[in-house]
């Protein structure tokens, strides 16, 4: 039975619609942030921390997507709704829909599809492999097994491209960085280690002592770091390079 634009738009939203939730839990999590001032009082501020990488930019691009769909939908949403608000808005008023012509309708049911098959990737990953970033020119998830983060390059299924997997890592960590993805030297720890960036908090934590990298603030005691500055770190004092060949 042959579906209509409608309908294969319809469908997709409802099911990004049931996986954006999911991915928001294993994306980010808010962390309060207390900084001293120069009177000695404390003020305190709550800062996004993603906890996976793949899925933090993921939220990110379905959140984009919902938003051009709501302005073409001519929907009014308030400032204080997320990404899955968004779906639902649009799934509440499908009948607007009906106002766009074919060739946008498809265009928007196959950029759901793709960020369907996205989410169900990430929530439900392949067996023994790691995402290490996307690919530049088709935008695929690419993943790799520890041998292939340890030769230093990926192909992409998708455009048949190779890729070097440090540019890769850059690419990713511009993204945070124009974020301004911030962390304590143990969380920065756990979100890079599953992209395959090994990087010990107790090395982090030695890097500021040394004044290679400088706080942007404190949580309690801790220094809270760029994630971008600890990247550029590790890269600069030949970290990188050392981890990769530990995996051969």
């Amino acid at each position: 039975m042959t579906t209509t634009p409608t309908q294969q738009l319809t469908d997709q939203l409802t099911r990004l619609r049931d996986l954006r939730q999911p991915l928001d839990q294993l994306a980010t999590k808010t962390i309060h942030i207390g900084d001293h001032t120069n009177s000695g009082h404390t003020t305190a501020a709550s800062a996004p921390l993603p906890i996976n990488l793949g899925a933090f930019q993921l939220v990110q691009d379905i959140d984009a997507y919902t938003r051009r769909l709501v302005h073409l939908l001519h929907l009014h949403p308030t400032r204080d709704m997320d990404g899955h608000d968004l779906i639902k808005g649009a799934l509440a008023n499908r009948t607007r829909l009906d106002m766009l012509d074919s060739d946008t309708l498809t265009a928007l049911a196959g950029g759901a599809r793709d960020l369907v098959g996205r989410a169900r990737l990430l929530l439900y990953p392949p067996e023994g492999t790691r995402m290490v970033g996307w690919c530049p020119r088709c935008v695929r998830e690419l993943r790799c097994d520890e041998q292939e983060i340890a030769g230093g390059w990926v192909p992409c299924p998708g455009c048949g491209g190779t890729w070097r997997i440090k540019d890769l890592h850059t690419l990713a960590m511009q993204r945070l960085h124009a974020r301004g993805v911030k962390g304590t030297p143990a969380q920065l720890s756990r979100l890079l280690k599953p992209w395959g960036i090994d990087i010990k908090a107790a090395t982090i934590r030695q890097w500021v002592r040394r004044g290679v990298i400088t706080p942007v603030t404190r949580d309690g005691g801790a220094p809270v770091i760029l994630v971008w500055d600890v990247w550029a770190a590790h890269t600069r004092l030949a970290g990188y390079e050392r981890a990769r060949r530990r995996r051969t």
